[in-house]
């Protein structure tokens, strides 16, 4: 397979499974990746509160799944994975938000009242 100059391809097909503090994130594997990089970033807020610190894990050859557990409740995140060829980074893809805390409280009282 050969690749751009610009490094490996983005993986693909990316699912998040979030919940109320945490995620779970898996994609496909990218032939020949060394290993991969997955970058976490809080966006947008209110103007009276500033987005959480980005979260970076590298995850080894061979894995493509992870699990986040620092994620802020009612918060939404943008994640970007990346694959990669030795030190050469490829693309980076993906976006998705935590579910809030009203959500689960809803369901959890549903639930009991069944």
């Amino acid at each position: 397979m050969k690749w751009a100059i610009s490094g490996p391809p983005g993986p693909g097909n990316p699912d998040f499974f979030p919940h109320f503090q945490t995620a779970t994130l898996s994609w496909d594997p990218v032939d020949c990746a060394t290993s991969y990089e997955v970058v976490v970033r809080g966006v947008g807020g209110d103007s009276s509160s500033s987005p959480p610190p980005p979260i970076y894990r590298q995850v080894e050859e061979g894995q493509t799944q992870i699990r986040l557990d620092e994620l802020e409740p009612c918060s939404s995140y943008e994640v970007a994975i990346a694959a990669y060829l030795g030190d050469e980074a490829g693309e980076y893809t993906g976006r998705f938000a935590t579910r809030s805390v009203k959500n689960i409280q809803r369901i959890c009282i549903f639930r009991f009242l069944i």
